[in-house]
């Protein structure tokens, strides 16, 4: 589900979640907002991957520039900011998506308003037409969307 036929479904999606998160910050309970949030192959995953992205030997620094594509609610990016990095995009080709980051960006940023040098921040872009450079990254995550794109136009790979 993740063509361009199916922008609505994503687009009415990331409404609902991001409905789903205001209604959980305004009733101000002891719950983890956040929580609302989906993820694509569970928190674990997530957490894993970023791990790996902190402690694996791929050369990066804290102000090392990452993508991360189709990144839904942002919350990927929220986490390796967490871990000290400090120049990351979220790209998604739902405005949605995007206006959900940014709200989740803005919670984070509450939790801790010490916080200078935030350097997450969020874009509209298709994947398929990208007006990214592909040079411009040291490193590039992706957690699901370039599998499913490659599966829609059918185009085989092997890794």
């Amino acid at each position: 589900m993740l063509g361009n036929e199916h922008h609505a479904y994503w687009d009415n999606s990331y409404t609902k979640e991001m409905n789903e998160v205001l209604q959980a910050i305004a009733d101000g309970n002891n719950d983890d907002p956040m929580d609302k949030l989906f993820v694509w192959f569970g928190k674990m995953s997530m957490v894993y991957t970023a791990h790996i992205v902190q402690s694996a030997d791929l050369n990066l620094s804290h102000d090392s520039a990452i993508l991360d594509v189709g990144c839904g609610n942002g919350l990927f990016c929220e986490v390796l900011h967490a871990l000290g990095f400090t120049n990351i995009l979220g790209s998604d080709y739902s405005s949605e998506a995007i206006k959900l980051s940014n709200e989740v960006q803005s919670y984070y940023r509450k939790q801790k308003p010490e916080s200078q040098s935030w350097g997450t921040r969020y874009m509209c872009d298709d994947l398929l037409n990208t007006s990214l450079e592909s040079e411009s990254f040291h490193l590039i995550h992706d957690s699901g969307t370039v599998n499913m794109n490659l599966f829609r136009l059918k185009i085989a790979y092997v890794l």
